[in-house]
């Protein structure tokens, strides 16, 4: 029942899938993003620029970038 997209400059949305609108949620990666989203496993994975976001699983949110892997809770 939810509908999940983003733009360019790496925000991203969430709206209730209905005849009217509502946002559900709003999240700023802080970086550019030009890929889709991917699901496996009941996780959401986004690719940013220098970043592969996951959404789900054991943490809320995680990031790996070139320089090793961090953790955003």
């Amino acid at each position: 029942g939810r509908i999940y997209f983003q733009n360019e400059a790496g925000v991203g949305f969430v709206i209730q899938c209905e005849t009217r609108f509502e946002l559900l949620a709003r999240n700023d990666l802080g970086e550019r993003t030009l890929a889709s989203y991917a699901v496996a496993d009941g996780m959401l994975f986004v690719r940013s620029e220098t970043h592969l976001w996951r959404v789900g699983g054991r943490g809320v949110l995680s990031a790996t970038s070139r320089s090793g892997p961090s953790q955003r809770h």
